[in-house]
């Protein structure tokens, strides 16, 4: 016979495992037997309780977006059917990777996000500047004014395509930590996102008050 401990073969007539020292007569007992996996079931959709699943398969499925936070599931030991948000913190979810913590998060783009607009003004007003150099002497006032308005309606593009971007960018990391973005909501209405995000991290809104600052500086001076 082999040893059920460490696959060392055991002789007849010995005591004992000469490699790890397990007695042979606790050897000789039955196996504990395997415990039985949870058997879940679910309601995806709205539709009929379908299943059993597996916790392997329960986890694929979340993983998948198939099963939500108020997905109804129901297992041995639950009552009742209960929402998947009850009990995912048992030991059955217990893989998942935790959020990473707010006072680990880099908030360099919300802070360069928070001085957006004055960077398009700067770029708009630099080639505003070149532009006015180019035309003063060649075109009518007319045509001048038809050009500041075509500048102008450009710095607007320039002043929405930074802050998209850098609404992108912030959005992005946040995933990456493990942050369930979709409850801040679409990053191209960024006041909403900024201050969703701070309440989402539990932080101050001085984002979001530089932010409205500086782009009511824009618009009332540039």
């Amino acid at each position: 016979m082999y040893c059920r401990e460490c696959g060392q073969e055991i002789f007849d007539g010995a005591a004992f495992c000469e490699n790890c020292g397990t007695p042979v007569d606790e050897l000789m007992k039955s196996p504990p037997p395997t415990p039985v996996l949870n058997q879940w079931y679910c309601v995806l959709d709205g539709k009929s309780p379908s299943g059993p699943y597996s916790d392997e398969q329960i986890n694929e499925m979340v993983s998948n977006k198939l099963i939500q936070n108020n997905t109804p599931v129901w297992h041995k030991g639950l009552e009742d059917w209960t929402e998947f948000s009850k009990v995912r913190e048992s030991k059955y979810y217990d893989d998942r990777v935790p959020s990473l913590k707010k006072e680990h998060i880099n908030d360099s783009w919300m802070w360069t996000l928070a001085f957006a607009p004055l960077l398009s003004s700067s770029v708009f007003c630099t080639y505003q500047y070149y532009t006015y150099l180019n035309l003063a002497n060649d075109v009518s006032n007319a045509e001048l004014y038809q050009t500041e308005l075509d500048l102008f309606r450009f710095s607007w593009i320039i002043t929405l395509s930074i802050n998209s971007f850098l609404t992108y960018q912030d959005c992005k990391m946040l995933k990456k930590c493990g942050y369930d973005t979709r409850q801040l909501g679409s990053y191209l209405i960024i006041p909403a996102y900024m201050y969703k995000r701070a309440r989402m991290l539990n932080q101050s809104q001085v984002c979001l008050v530089i932010w409205i600052v500086t782009f009511a500086i824009d618009v009332l001076f540039f």
